[in-house]
């Protein structure tokens, strides 16, 4: 499955074998892990997720969220900007996981 971003970068959706913790790992932004029954990122409790005013799709500690700004509080719509798990990893809201660039 590929989706297209504005800057018409293709991205790739990923699967990964339960045994490879390195590409399970890559599916969620660092303070989330993969569900393999859901199929989705969920939440690692203990931490706060959402788009930082940076576009970069993030979760924070209770303590790091008190002063970290998240584009939603300021007014602004994250989904109108390109959300970066990590580096060449975009996140994909409604499908709960991370796509690679191809």
């Amino acid at each position: 499955v590929q989706a297209r971003n504005r800057g018409d970068l293709e991205w790739e959706e990923f699967a990964c074998q339960q045994n490879d913790l390195d590409c399970v790992a890559l599916l969620c932004p660092d303070g989330m892990s993969w569900d393999m029954v859901a199929g989705k990122c969920k939440e690692v409790t203990g931490y706060t997720c959402c788009t930082a005013c940076t576009q970069e799709y993030k979760c924070f500690t209770a303590e790091e969220a008190q002063i970290v700004k998240c584009c939603y509080a300021e007014g602004v719509v994250p989904s109108a900007y390109k959300q970066v798990c990590r580096q060449r990893y975009l996140w994909v809201q409604w499908k709960k996981k991370c796509l690679r660039k191809n």
